[in-house]
């Protein structure tokens, strides 16, 4: 009997023993002959395998079945191929020979891993649909405030920061995002020269800027891993579905929302979406939100790296004078790093 065979028999055994059901497969095909009649919840996949290799099965897996734990076996460690095996989004990378006990608090740490996920799942599954009915309450408020009335704009103004709230509630790890990214926005527009109205408006309005993902699935929007193009398409339909959801709204406050919705991710040299606009043909809203959103994300936590420096973000947008943002704005952004730092200490996650 080949020694892979033998551990791997001998493996299966030790699972057996602890409690476990268990189902061996000798190569990619078994495996996935195997995943087309049963459930699992857990796989142990070795790197080296007849037929595939394992990082390729992987990739099936992620793909077919999201919701499947895998524990990667090699025989020695290749910090590429874990790097690599992290972002396809396995939970374990295990080194051959692996230790009985090691091999089931593995095992165990995995499975219980999988429900506090599935868990966490279903909970996010009932916030977004109490975000979903939230938000089109809100929307629906909108619609109804009446014009002529003295008080439009403050009611107006009141509604729409809820609406932000509600769907700021769904990203835990955007923190005081809106409260930065809003005031980075207003201290743009007056580096700019732009009149007290238009920068007290912009402040109010950018803060509906990512209002489109409500329609955001969350298993696409707190993936850890890469998105696939398929999974980056849906996220860039958020920028449309934000324009429809608010342009038909009769208040100017809220319109200039929808365009802002729709232009922020729109890119200085015609590259961005969703209508690929360049220059000057993408609104000043738009071009100042673009700038002020992604300091602030560069310099956050996300689920899927840490945070940035301040000196590193600014570097990196740099970078992309020209090509992702306006000179002109830029320059603004240049000049007022150090109000946009006050702002960010202020508001700190």
């Amino acid at each position: 009997m080949h020694e892979e065979e033998r551990l791997r028999r001998k493996s299966e055994n030790l699972v057996r023993s602890a409690g476990y059901t268990c189902d061996g497969a000798a190569s990619d095909s078994a495996a996935r002959a195997c995943l087309e009649k049963q459930e699992y919840n857990l796989v142990l996949l070795d790197i080296k395998m007849p037929g595939e290799t394992g990082m390729e099965l992987l990739t099936h897996l992620r793909g077919s079945y999201p919701e499947l734990e895998v524990l990667m076996l090699t025989s020695k460690y290749d910090p590429l191929l874990a790097e690599a095996a992290v972002e396809l989004g396995q939970c374990g990378y295990l080194v051959k020979p692996v230790r009985p006990n090691d091999l089931l608090v593995n095992i165990s740490a995995a499975l219980y891993r999988r429900d506090l996920e599935a868990e966490t799942r279903r909970s996010r599954q009932r916030l977004e649909v109490t975000v979903r009915e939230r938000t089109n309450e809100l929307l629906n408020a909108l619609m109804d405030v009446d014009q002529s009335d003295a008080r439009a704009v403050a009611l107006e103004t009141g509604i729409m920061l809820r609406l932000a709230r509600v769907v700021e509630i769904r990203d835990e790890d955007s923190g005081r995002h809106l409260e930065r990214m809003s005031q980075f926005c207003a201290i743009l527009a007056r580096e700019l020269g732009l009149p007290a109205i238009q920068c007290e408006r912009l402040e109010t309005m950018s803060q509906l800027h990512d209002v489109g993902t409500v329609v955001i699935p969350d298993a696409i929007l707190f993936k850890a891993a890469k998105l696939s193009d398929e999974e980056f398409k849906v996220v860039k339909g958020h920028a449309e579905a934000g324009y429809q959801m608010l342009i038909k709204s009769p208040s100017e406050l809220v319109q200039g929302s929808a365009v802002i919705a729709w232009t922020h991710h729109e890119r200085w040299d015609g590259t961005g979406y969703p209508r690929g606009l360049s220059g000057e043909d993408i609104p000043i809203e738009g071009r100042i939100v673009a700038i002020a959103d992604v300091f602030d994300a560069l310099t956050s936590h996300r689920i899927y790296r840490p945070a940035f420096s301040v000196i590193a973000a600014i570097e990196m947008i740099e970078s992309e004078r020209e090509h992702h943002f306006d000179p002109q704005v830029l320059d603004a952004f240049h000049a007022a790093v150090g109000e946009l730092q006050v702002v960010r200490r202020r508001y700190a996650d």
